[in-house]
């Protein structure tokens, strides 16, 4: 599962990840396979004004993960420049030799 942004349906835009928390928490919310989910933050220095962020999940991966063909994530913070480094990291990862 390779990912690099993330839909945000309130605003209908498309942000990169600032953080790998951000990454951790789609892909655990796609492995259980949420269809979208809601994050809201107070912002105490706004006199009660209240931040939210809606993510809607793609429909594919999430179909994949209810029906139990994605069984686990890896995050990874740094993505390798080349397809044949990501394979090779891949494999190492899933203790299976690169081909």
């Amino acid at each position: 599962m390779l990912v690099d942004s993330f839909w945000d349906s309130q605003d209908s835009v498309r942000w990169p990840f600032y953080n790998t928390g951000d990454a951790v928490r789609l892909a655990s919310d796609i492995m259980k396979a949420k269809k979208k989910s809601t994050r809201i933050a107070p912002i105490l220095q706004g006199l009660g004004v209240v931040a939210w962020e809606s993510t809607k999940y793609d429909e594919t991966l999430v179909a994949m993960a209810k029906d139990g063909q994605l069984i686990n994530a890896v995050v990874v913070e740094n993505i390798p420049d080349s397809a044949e480094e990501l394979r090779h990291f891949a494999g190492q990862v899933l203790r299976e030799s690169p081909t």
